[in-house]
C-alpha cells in the first residue's frame, strides 16, 4: 500500500480503527458483510445505504469502510498486470484514488463519509473504472428500457421504447411530485415477420406518442437493455473542453479494444445532472456543457434525486436553495430556478461507438428527417 501516500497521514487513526474492529465482534461482522458486498456480490448501489458506525466508533467510524476497501486493493494490481496496462493508465488510476481520499482525509469526521468514499473508490480496486484523459470509464451494462436501431442504408439511428411504459403528454415518465398520478399514454413495441413497430424517442429526451415502422431488412438492433456499455464519469475541477472530451472518447476506444478486447461494449453512456433537459435553457450557444449534451442521444428517465446539482455545482448537500452560494452567472441562474420551485434531477444519454467521430449534434440534427421516413401516418 506504499503506492498511496495519503495513508501515512491517517496511519494512527487507521490502526486505532483496526484495533477496535478486531476487539468488537459486531463491527467485525459488519466489516465482513461490507467486504462481501463490495468484492463478492459487487452490489455497489447498496453501499450508499449502509448504516454508519458513528454511535459506536465516533469520529473514527469512517475508517472501517476504508479498512474494508483496502482488503481488496491487490485486485487492482492483479488486473493491471494480467491486462498489461500501460503506466500512464496505472498512474492516472492511482491519482484517482488519491483524489478520493484527499477528500476523505479532510472530511472523515462526517457521518457516512467513509461509506460514500468506499462506494466510489472500490470501482478502481475492482478493476472496472479507468481514467482516460478528461473522463473516467466504468464497465456497466445499459440499464435503460430502450431499443436502438441503426439503418444499414443511411447509417442513421432510431431509438424505440420497450413496451408497457407509462408517459405523460409531454413524453416524460410520470412524476408524483409534479402531480402526475398516472401516464397519459403507454408505450408499445411489437414485431411481425417483416417490420418492427414502436414509439420513438427524440434525442432531446422525450418520448413520442406516435408509431414508427422499421423494415427488418434495413434496420439492425445495436443497443438494448442489458447490453455492455462504458459508463462515463466526469471529474470536477476542470472545464469540459469539447476537444479534450472527443480525444478521451477516441482514446477510450483504442484502450478498451487493445486491453479488454473481450468486453464487447456497444455504447458510451452518461447519467449526470447536466444532461437533464431542463439545464439547457441556462446554457449559451457553443458552451462546453451544451456541446457535451449534444454529443449524446438523450432519453427520458424516471424521476430521480435532485442531489447531483447541489453536490456538484454548489458543493453542498440538499438545502434551502436560497442558502446556495452562487459565484458564476450559471450558478445564479440555476439557483433562481430552484428557488422558484424548479427541479434539476439527472439526464441520461448514449453515444454509439460507431458515432463517436460524428461530433456534437449528430443525433439531434438528423432525427426529424429519419422520423419522417419511418413514421406511420395517423388515421
Amino acid at each position: 500500500m506504499e503506492t498511496f501516500s495519503f495513508l501515512k497521514e491517517i496511519e494512527d487513526k487507521f490502526r486505532e480503527a483496526a484495533k477496535t474492529a478486531r476487539e468488537n465482534e459486531r463491527i467485525r461482522i459488519i466489516a465482513w458483510l461490507w467486504y462481501h458486498t463490495a468484492y463478492v456480490t459487487k452490489d455497489l448501489s447498496s453501499i450508499y445505504a449502509w448504516p454508519n458506525l458513528s454511535k459506536v466508533m465516533g469520529e473514527l467510524e469512517g475508517m472501517i469502510p476504508l479498512l474494508v476497501l483496502f482488503t481488496g486493493y491487490e485486485n487492482m494490481f492483479k488486473v493491471f498486470d494480467e491486462r498489461n496496462l500501460p503506466e500512464n493508465i496505472r498512474a492516472a488510476n492511482y491519482g484517482g484514488v488519491e483524489m478520493v481520499f484527499r477528500e476523505f482525509k479532510d472530511k472523515y469526521k462526517e457521518a457516512g463519509r467513509g461509506n460514500r468514499n468506499l462506494a466510489w473508490a472500490v470501482r478502481y480496486f475492482q478493476g472496472v473504472l479507468y481514467y482516460i484523459g478528461r473522463l473516467q470509464y466504468e464497465f456497466l451494462n445499459n440499464q435503460r428500457r430502450i431499443l436502438v436501431y441503426r439503418s444499414r442504408k443511411t447509417d442513421k439511428t432510431m431509438c424505440l421504447l420497450e413496451g408497457g411504459q407509462a408517459f405523460t403528454a409531454d413524453g416524460q415518465y410520470p412524476d408524483p411530485d409534479r402531480g402526475d398520478k398516472e401516464g397519459a399514454w403507454t408505450s408499445e413495441y411489437y414485431e411481425d415477420d417483416r417490420y418492427i413497430y414502436g414509439n420513438p424517442v427524440s434525442p432531446e429526451a422525450y418520448a413520442l406518442n406516435k408509431k414508427v415502422r422499421l423494415d427488418k431488412s434495413e434496420w439492425e438492433l445495436v443497443l438494448k437493455r442489458g447490453d455492455p456499455g462504458l459508463i462515463i464519469h466526469i471529474p470536477g475541477g476542470r472545464k469540459l473542453d469539447k476537444d479534450e472530451v472527443k480525444q478521451s472518447f477516441l482514446d477510450a476506444v483504442e484502450f478498451f479494444d487493445t486491453y479488454f478486447p473481450d468486453y464487447k461494449w456497444k455504447a458510451i453512456i452518461c447519467t449526470t445532472w447536466f444532461l437533464d433537459r431542463r439545464v439547457r435553457q441556462f446554457l449559451k450557444s457553443g458552451s462546453n456543457i451544451l456541446n457535451f449534451q449534444d454529443s449524446f442521444y438523450l432519453v427520458p428517465v424516471p424521476p430521480s434525486s435532485v442531489s447531483g446539482v447541489y453536490r456538484f455545482l454548489f458543493q453542498t448537500d440538499i438545502c434551502d436553495p436560497r442558502e446556495l452560494k452562487a459565484v458564476t452567472q450559471f450558478q445564479q441562474d440555476i439557483k433562481d430556478y430552484l428557488i422558484k420551485g424548479g427541479k434539476i434531477e439527472v439526464g441520461t444519454g448514449f453515444l454509439l461507438r460507431g458515432d463517436i467521430i460524428k461530433g456534437p449534434g449528430y443525433y439531434k440534427d438528423s432525427f426529424m428527417d429519419t422520423l419522417k421516413s419511418v413514421e406511420i401516418p395517423d388515421n
